[in-house]
């Protein structure tokens, strides 16, 4: 069973999502996993990092993200770790705008709603200042 991992650490500056999102995207194709799970899965990772940096870190780009991302026999496992302002506990992933007036769509506010419908899996908790995003994508098995 295959059991590899990478480890990156950012800086939370948003000009370093796409090298992670890339990154993450390369050690995926050295699996030969499928393109359009690849490519939820750094949609996923982007929006994630985006949050930690505008929500966790108000957009200060001196404070340091880490990422795990792991390939375990069918699993894609991705944790992100910051050390910002946590997550508050009652926000719901949701799509609040009108479909209906297309030209003042929100700028934000899908991140979390595409995590929740992109992924198989996601968790997140808070633990002595810790901020920890879990996420898992399942491979190879449709």
């Amino acid at each position: 069973m295959d059991n590899t991992s990478i480890k990156l650490s950012i800086k939370s500056d948003a000009k370093n999502v796409n090298f992670v999102c890339e990154t993450v995207g390369n050690f995926l194709k050295n699996f030969n996993v499928d393109k359009s799970i690849i490519g939820k899965v750094e949609l996923c990772l982007a929006e994630a990092l985006n949050n930690i940096i505008r929500h966790a870190y108000k957009n200060n780009p001196e404070n340091l993200v880490n990422i795990k991302a792991e390939k375990s026999g069918n699993e894609i496992k991705i944790a992100l770790i910051d050390y910002g302002i946590p997550r508050p506990p009652d926000i719901e992933p949701s799509l609040c705008f009108d479909p209906e007036d297309i030209e003042n769509l929100p700028e934000g506010g899908f991140g979390l709603y595409l995590i929740e419908n992109l992924m198989d899996e996601n968790f997140y908790k808070t633990e002595n200042g810790k901020n920890i995003l879990l996420l898992k994508k399942y491979i190879g098995m449709n």
